[in-house]
Order: C-alpha cells, then structure tokens, then sequence
C-alpha cells in the first residue's frame, strides 16, 4: 500500500505527521463512534495517524488524527452519519465515510461520493484533483 510513499511524500514537504495509531486506539474509536472503519484506513491510521498540530498539505488539506476524527464527529452532531476524517481550507468542507455506505464522501453542501477508498483519497489529495474541492 502506499502510506509509506505518502510519509515520505508528506515529509518532503514539511508537513509534521504523527506516528500510527494502536489497535486499541482504533478499536475505542470504532466503538465510540459506532463505525467500522474499512481494512484500508486501519492498515493506514497503523501507519500514520493524521497530521500533527493540524498540519496542511500544500494544496490546504488536512489529515485527522484519531482524536480529532471522533472531536469532528461528534462536532457534526450525527445527522446525517458522517465521519469526517479531512478537512479543506479550516473547515470550508470535510472529507470522510457515511456510515452504511461503502466510499469517501465529500461533505460541501450536499454529498458526493468523490471515492472508493481512503488510498484513493491520498492519491487524489497529493494529485490535487478537481475531484476533492
């Protein structure tokens, strides 16, 4: 998979990323939220958990750590059971999962499935692809 490319990438940038998350890390969130994350994003958040001190890639986006990710969540106040898990440009949208629905969604006005998974995402993200604004 691609995270180590993406540390790499992210780094060259002098963008701070934090070290992976634990499974019982995960798992507490999971529980909390009531969400199952899919393997991709486990495998990932194993590897980097998020941006620190809210760090921004180039093109202004950021990466949730997993306490951020569950601050989000609750933030957005579960109506309509979105998870946030990125944000663009200080909170002008999110990107995340939609519990019950398969992809990553992007959250502006409305939602649009802008994915299939959070490899994707990152792909898109560094591509900086009309896609994800």
């Amino acid at each position: 998979m691609m995270t180590e490319e993406n540390i790499k990438h992210w780094k060259s940038k002098g963008i701070s990323v934090n070290d992976g998350a634990s499974n019982e890390k995960i798992e507490n969130l999971e529980k909390q939220i009531d969400f199952n994350f899919p393997e991709d994003f486990i495998f990932f958040y194993r590897s980097l958990n998020g941006f620190k001190d809210r760090d921004w890639t180039p093109n202004l986006f950021s990466l949730f750590p997993i306490d951020r990710i569950k601050e989000e969540y609750e933030h957005k106040q579960n109506e309509n059971n979105f998870v946030p898990i990125c944000e663009y440009l200080i909170s002008s949208h999110h990107l995340g999962y939609i519990k019950g629905k398969k992809g990553i969604f992007k959250d502006y006005q409305q939602f649009e499935k802008i994915c299939d998974n959070l490899i994707e995402l990152m792909t898109l993200i560094e591509e900086d692809s009309d896609k994800i604004y």
